[in-house]
């Protein structure tokens, strides 16, 4: 959400200048972290459209493109369900050359790590 990561931009010039009180940041904080979001609709088709355009722009055809598209939209399907169903605590999760592993350790350098919600047990 870029227009979130600018709000929080301009927050953070405002603090530097006005140098507010911690009960005016944290407001401000709740301003931004409710403010407006795509409906879920858009936010699919948004996925569909960046994952069609990248299979094209890579060479691809329009059979690729349909298939990136769906897979697009799955991945969104899928990201909102960890996201609703898993939202206690943060674990990455490792990309290497054995596959994917779950791990509760800080991220290292040359490794891709992907941010997954698990539920605390």
């Amino acid at each position: 959400n870029l227009h979130r990561l600018d709000e929080l931009n301009r927050l953070s010039r405002w603090i530097c200048q006005e140098r507010p009180s911690a009960d005016e940041i944290m407001e401000r904080l709740d301003e931004i972290k409710n403010g407006a979001v795509y409906s879920f609709g858009w936010q699919l088709l948004i996925y569909a459209l960046v994952s069609g355009s990248f299979s094209v722009f890579f060479g691809g055809d329009f059979k690729d493109m349909l298939a990136s598209a769906l897979i697009g939209i799955s991945l969104k399907f899928m990201e909102s369900f960890l996201k609703h169903y898993f939202s206690n605590s943060t674990y990455p999760i490792r990309q290497s050359t054995e596959g994917f592993s779950i791990l509760p350790a800080m991220p290292g350098a040359g490794t891709v790590y992907l941010p997954i919600h698990i539920a605390a047990k």
